[in-house]
């Protein structure tokens, strides 16, 4: 393991003298007091320009648990158990849950640890789906059914960069390249019935040329646990997240994909857990953003619902096009997407993982 990060180390210092712009490498965090939010519903400015932990599930008026909270201190179970990364003592000061989270319930961690000689932050995240209250499926613009956000539990580790920061990845022009990478284990999954467990790395861009301040998910997964009704996850894909009501550029770590690009040396996608860490590294070219933005505005102008005028505000932002010019974009959020749905009543479930080591930058 040291000897990969070495390599990283080394390729990106080489990288710099071609032409680097460093986005974010991760720093110690000392513990996890402040950089928790349970049920968020809005996103404190305190939140940004540090690791923050997002367990979301709009479950507040269902279960009673508070929106907008900083977790329980959970100080009587280790969650390394779950994670594979073991949590120092005291408990109290690294690990946060949901009310009443017992062993094996939802909590995540963050912690400083030695590595090569220097302080790492490890992160970790234990989910579990099997109280989450069932809500019924709801129905879109176009009469189409879809899972509600309510069946779906996230722990999403998050960098989110403040509106002042001004980091686009593809300002230098046609021979930018971002990059973003991290070390990342998924050792425990359980899974009855329909639901679905899904991890991996993602990244908003925002267009910067549009009055609303509209951004894109590029999301590339590393770990896909379908059962049930769920059948595997797409190479790639390009599709609308329904709580954000954002685009999304799927992706995978598989070879001779359209979007982006699984780097040298990267873990490929997987739909088996595993213990021990595996490096997973993606790069999206300038051509390649370019050519998600063209397939993007072409879904959008084909959309049923984008054929006819319509006053309505959530419709007009679907279907009006993004720019399509890669420069025009800058990183809004640097993401680990980890998560659980039910996508039916007889689901439940559980997931726990662990991160560390992540960069983000562009190199032209």
């Amino acid at each position: 393991m040291k000897r990969l990060v070495a390599s990283i180390t080394l390729m990106s210092a080489t990288l710099a003298y071609a032409g680097t712009d460093y986005y974010y490498v991760s720093q110690p965090i000392n513990n996890i007091v402040g950089k928790t939010i349970f049920n968020a519903t809005h996103y404190p400015a305190e939140n940004f320009n540090k690791p923050i932990w997002s367990v979301d599930n709009s479950t507040g008026s269902i279960d009673g648990s508070p929106a907008n909270f900083s977790g329980e201190t959970v100080s009587t179970w280790n969650l390394g158990d779950f994670t594979g990364t073991n949590v120092p003592a005291p408990l109290q000061n690294y690990q946060r849950g949901r009310p009443g989270a017992s062993y094996g319930g939802t909590a995540v961690s963050m912690h400083d640890e030695l590595d090569g000689g220097a302080l790492s932050a490890k992160f970790g995240a234990m989910l579990n789906a099997y109280s989450l209250p069932w809500a019924p499926n709801l129905t879109d613009e176009s009469g189409n059914s879809y899972l509600n956000p309510r069946n779906i539990m996230g722990a999403n580790l998050q960098y989110a960069f403040s509106g002042d920061i001004n980091h686009k990845p593809f300002s230098r022009g046609p021979s930018s390249k971002f990059h973003f990478s991290m070390m990342l284990q998924v050792p425990s999954v359980a899974a009855e019935g329909n639901i679905r467990a899904h991890a991996g790395l993602s990244f908003t861009l925002q267009d910067t040329t549009d009055p609303e301040g509209r951004y894109i998910w590029f999301a590339p997964w590393a770990f896909d646990y379908p059962s049930g009704n769920n059948g595997p996850a797409p190479l790639e894909s390009i599709s609308n997240d329904v709580a954000s009501v954002a685009y999304i550029i799927g992706s995978s770590f598989s070879p001779n994909t359209t979007y982006a690009t699984m780097e040298p040396g990267s873990a490929t996608s997987t739909n088996q857990p595993w213990n021990g860490w595996r490096w997973y590294a993606i790069s999206v070219s300038y051509a390649q953003m370019q050519k998600a933005l063209s397939d993007l505005n072409s879904v959008i102008a084909n959309a049923v619902i984008c054929k006819t005028p319509s006053s309505d505000p959530l419709i007009i932002r679907k279907c009006t096009p993004l720019s399509g010019n890669p420069s025009d974009y800058k990183l809004g959020m640097l993401h680990l997407d980890s998560e659980i749905a039910r996508t039916g009543p007889n689901g439940g479930g559980y997931m726990g993982l662990s991160t560390y080591g992540w960069w983000a930058y562009s190199t032209y």
